[in-house]
C-alpha cells in the first residue's frame, strides 16, 4: 500500500528492514504508460504500457460483471 501526504511518498513494506543514512537520492514520475527514474544522475526509463492495459481490461471485466 503506498500513500502520498504533505509530498512525501510512504511505502509499506512486508519484511523487516533498518532505516539508514542514505548519501544519494532517487526521484521517480510515473504516468499510465511509463515510469522515469533519475538514480545517482542517471536517467532510467520503464515502459508500463502492457501493464496499465492489463489493468483496464481486468476493471472492464469487473464493471461488466457488476451489472450482471
Amino acid at each position: 500500500m503506498e500513500l502520498i501526504t504533505d509530498g512525501k511518498l510512504m511505502i509499506n513494506f512486508k519484511k523487516n528492514i533498518k532505516p539508514i543514512k542514505v548519501k544519494d537520492w532517487s526521484t521517480f514520475n510515473i504516468d499510465f504508460i511509463n515510469a522515469i527514474a533519475l538514480i545517482n544522475n542517471k536517467v532510467v526509463r520503464y515502459d508500463i504500457e502492457q501493464l496499465y492495459h492489463i489493468h483496464r481490461v481486468y476493471r472492464m471485466k469487473v464493471k461488466n460483471s457488476e451489472t450482471l
